[in-house]
């Protein structure tokens, strides 16, 4: 899934016209396009604007920090006029605290409530 992700990532930045600044160059673990969310930030952003992001996965129940890959991207796109802001932080399905590591290390995060939480939580908005 991830090599078809990465190859996907890159057939698709050729396409788009919104990525004016360079968003390579960071050395990290996993190649670009790896993440889910750098390439919907790059199908969704495709306008100036005010955009939110919230890095969720479920196998681990975490809530991430936008990775280094995502971050270069958030400034190249700031540069466009699409503003990307990470609520990792603030977001109401998280519980805890805030881990912050070295990229190094891990990825920032906070724990994800489990369905159930959220459901008893947020179960009268439709949808949930």
């Amino acid at each position: 899934m991830a090599q078809a992700r990465v190859a996907f990532a890159r057939d698709l930045l050729g396409a788009l016209d919104n990525i004016l600044t360079p968003t390579y160059g960071l050395l990290s673990r996993y190649p670009p396009g790896n993440c889910p969310e750098w390439i919907t930030f790059i199908i969704v952003c495709r306008r100036p604007g005010q955009y939110n992001s919230l890095c969720v996965t479920l196998g681990r129940l975490k809530i991430y920090k936008l990775c280094g890959y995502c971050a270069e991207l958030q400034a190249g796109l700031a540069e466009v006029g699409a503003h990307v802001y990470d609520r990792w932080v603030e977001a109401y399905m998280g519980i805890g605290e805030a881990w912050e590591l070295d990229d190094e290390q891990d990825f920032s995060y906070r724990a994800l409530m489990n369905y159930s939480e959220l459901r008893h939580r947020y179960g009268h908005i439709p949808g949930v």
